[in-house]
């Protein structure tokens, strides 16, 4: 008799719950034995989540929306590569799944998501086929290209099936903004899916944005076998690299920037988050007046106009964003605008502020401040983009003179968001630092800000504000 797997079905009720149906998506593996029969059941090693990470990933590349026909593609040197685990699991997730082969169908139109594993890069692997005769991966690069870009398809390579996987798959990759490494990782065995945060902070992640908190909630530990790094080439706004705590890009995801991950929506699902602080937990920094005045007029620091189309990061849920500024002498400080997307109807009533040295420093100002919202104007993505206005105590931002040019760089940081909707969540537009004006506005030499997220590792791009 099969045992349910309770905890399984819970995560992934609760990943499907936050997950709006999507087109478009490709997940890159630096390995192919992660899926691999007698390891994704924890067979031939115990204590990994393959299984999970499989559920998971189908269900991001395929929103959660079951049927259709998933196609697996492989080919092997190895006795112990196989997929038919990973077809069962997905038969029951409610898709079509026909045997794995090597066969590749003569149209790749229609398929719902494609995986595909080859260690074809060597001359002696058994190849896969299309048409009847070898396949052409630069025919095949083209065909999944066309078939991601025109049939809005989603794509999972299972790489490391040889040293070389870049040999094939990069043609196909690099037109995302992924890449695999042309070289062998060294690692195997049982790895932890964490890695560094920019604050040197080890973090699962599961916590990653923008789209690690549905790719690998409930997933701690993945099996590897001397794959290929995943890491980006080009970078656009869609890509995100999971990389472990020394370095190495174990997973790339990719999804078109526009609204990417259809939205923070997807970013959005409270049952696979921290939860929002308690409110006993901000008293001391709460400012006495009940309503936030205007901020200033004066413009001290401009990171250019609300995008509010490509993305956003959130700044509640125990989640924090901070944002870079150069000044070029002393200046004070005494309120922010900020661009926020939000679900319609709801307000952000207040949110923590604070200034410091350094990215999440808050050495200068560290306060809780009221908002006032205003020009909400709904997205693509279905979000209410709004300009929010915040005013808090003053505070002088130190150069080393009065006079000239004395560069001081400084941090802004949003976080503890509380919105009218309990649960709901806040996320700071991402403008790339486009129509940046800099300092007083009027120097593009101070700008664009840099940015992170507490929530990802490395940089992200920086976020739509004004200091005044």
């Amino acid at each position: 008799m099969r045992r349910f797997n309770y905890a399984l079905a819970i995560v992934t009720l609760l990943i499907l719950a936050a997950m709006p149906a999507v087109a478009q998506s490709i997940v890159v593996s630096n390995d192919e034995w992660v899926f691999a029969d007698n390891y994704i059941n924890n067979v031939n090693v115990t204590g990994t989540n393959d299984l999970q990470f499989a559920t998971n990933s189908a269900l991001w590349m395929t929103g959660g929306v079951g049927g259709g026909t998933i196609l697996i593609l492989y080919t092997s040197q190895l006795a112990g590569i196989s997929y038919n685990v990973l077809a069962s699991n997905l038969r029951t997730m409610g898709y079509t799944v026909p045997p794995p082969t090597n066969v590749v169908p003569n149209s790749l139109a229609g398929y719902k998501a494609i995986y595909l594993s080859s260690c074809g890069a060597n001359p002696s692997c058994p190849p896969l086929v299309w048409n009847s005769t070898i396949t052409n991966y630069a025919l095949l690069d083209a065909a999944l290209t066309s078939y991601v870009q025109t049939n809005s398809g989603n794509v999972f390579i299972l790489a490391g099936a040889t040293c070389h996987d870049d040999r094939l798959w990069n043609p196909f990759l690099n037109t995302f903004g992924l890449n695999l490494v042309d070289a062998c990782n060294n690692l195997s065995g049982i790895y932890p899916a964490k890695g560094n945060t920019p604050g040197g902070i080890v973090r699962p992640f599961s916590v990653q944005q923008p789209y690690g908190i549905t790719l690998f909630p409930g997933v701690n530990s993945v099996y590897i076998s001397n794959g290929n790094n995943v890491q980006s080439v080009n970078p656009d706004c869609g890509v995100e690299i999971f990389n472990d705590v020394n370095g190495n890009g174990l997973y790339g995801a990719w999804m078109p920037c526009a609204c990417q991950s259809t939205g923070p929506r997807r970013l959005a699902g409270r049952s696979v988050r921290e939860s929002v602080l308690p409110p006993g937990a901000q008293g001391s920094k709460v400012r006495s007046s009940l309503a936030a005045p205007p901020p200033p007029a004066n413009e001290v620091y401009d990171n250019g106009p609300i995008n509010g189309d490509v993305n956003a990061w959130t700044i509640n849920f125990g989640y924090s964003v901070s944002d870079s500024l150069e000044i070029l002498r002393t200046s004070q400080v005494s309120g922010i605008s900020f661009g926020a997307w939000l679900y319609p109807g709801d307000t952000i009533t207040t949110v923590e502020v604070q200034i410091g040295g350094g990215a999440f420093g808050g050495n200068l100002l560290d306060e809780i401040v009221p908002v006032t919202q205003s020009d909400c104007v709904d997205n693509a993505c279905g979000y209410a983009v709004c300009t929010e206005n915040a005013a808090f105590d003053p505070r002088w931002l130190w150069t080393s003179c009065w006079f000239g040019s004395c560069p001081a760089t400084y941090w802004v940081t949003l976080q503890n968001a509380v919105v009218s909707t309990p649960g709901d969540p806040a996320f700071w537009d991402e403008n790339f630092g486009a129509g940046c004006g800099g300092f007083l506005g009027i120097n593009f030499q101070t700008c664009p800000s840099s940015a992170f997220s507490s929530s990802t590792i490395g940089p992200i791009p920086s976020e739509a504000f004004t200091l005044q």
